[in-house]
């Protein structure tokens, strides 16, 4: 009997799509810093950027928030860094759905359960 789901993935395919998270989250880290320096020397962010570092979001951010996202954002991407680094590429891993999780590979859930892209 199988219980669960695992899948067999190769470790350098998992490489890879680690590194794009952590791209990604270098990315967000970046565009949280730059709406921050925006709100902290007075320049107001172009109408479409208003926003943008928080997905979904369309009032400007304070200052906390903006630290915070910063924060977070730079915390993940070392940690998927981490985690990148320490995969053997020539091994095969069989992940399940926490692993892809903590991998940053599956798409968030919102509260009501429905993924969050």
């Amino acid at each position: 009997m199988i219980q669960g789901i695992a899948i067999d993935v190769k470790g350098t395919e998992l490489v890879e799509r680690v590194n794009a998270r952590a791209a990604h989250h270098e990315e967000r880290a970046r565009a949280c810093d730059a709406q921050l320096r925006q709100l902290r020397t007075g320049t107001p962010a172009p109408v479409e950027e208003r926003g943008s570092a928080i997905r979904g979001a369309i009032e400007p951010f304070s200052e906390e928030t903006l630290e915070r996202k910063t924060r977070q954002h730079r915390e993940r991407a070392q940690a998927l860094m981490f985690l990148g680094q320490h995969i053997v590429p020539d091994e095969i891993y069989r992940v399940t759905e926490m692993d892809l999780r903590a991998a940053d590979l599956l798409p968030d859930r919102s509260p009501l359960g429905d993924w969050l892209w």
